[in-house]
């Protein structure tokens, strides 16, 4: 299929706009992608980019339970190496311990903000699935295992999955943080060092 025109759609400034991309296992599909970066009119995605303060932690709530992939070889080493390099704070949220302990995972806060690394693509994604790009990083949207639909309230944690990229990184930010698009902000600088661009979003 050819290209798409850009369009804009209503979202909270600073906005998205959509553009065409490929998904990296079907690289003859289309791909939607929406750039979280760019200006738009105000929407219902308010989770995304919607005015409002984090959340803040104040008492020692212990190491948070994640369930975290197992890569091996090659992408052991880069989901270890983005773990190392992620940030102490995320969305103003102090690092905190997980359990059980692992290379592969990092949270932060209470509720926690997880990351985990190493595992496979959701099962929710499309070639026409929308992509949300945060900082030059391309991400699928999830809500209760499907994607979201940008036009629907979102009253839940989100969870984002990197798109055309390896390994897959997930974030899971509850929505106790606003605007839930702080916390890949935050995550981007580990991501874009720590993992390869195979089909970025287009």
């Amino acid at each position: 299929p050819g290209r798409r025109g850009e369009t804009s759609i209503p979202l909270h400034p600073p906005g998205m706009t959509t553009t065409t991309s490929t998904h990296p296992h079907q690289p003859t599909l289309p791909f939607t992608g929406l750039d979280l970066r760019l200006p738009v009119l105000a929407g219902t995605v308010l989770l995304l980019l919607g005015a409002g303060l984090a959340a803040c932690s104040t008492a020692s709530p212990g190491p948070a339970s994640v369930t975290a992939p197992t890569p091996t070889g090659g992408l052991a080493q880069e989901c270890a190496a983005l773990v190392r390099a992620a940030p102490g704070l995320v969305a103003g949220q102090t690092r905190r311990d997980v359990s059980p302990a692992t290379r592969f995972a990092a949270a932060w806060g209470d509720p926690a903000i997880v990351v985990t690394c190493g595992g496979t693509a959701p099962s929710a994604l499309r070639p026409t699935s929308q992509c949300f790009r945060v900082d030059g990083v391309d991400w699928l949207v999830t809500q209760h295992g499907r994607a979201i639909d940008p036009t629907a309230p979102l009253r839940a944690a989100l969870r984002f999955t990197t798109v055309g990229r390896s390994p897959y990184v997930a974030v899971v930010v509850p929505d106790a943080y606003q605007p839930a698009a702080d916390a890949l902000v935050d995550l981007t600088p580990a991501i874009r060092g720590s993992t390869t661009v195979t089909s970025p979003c287009r």
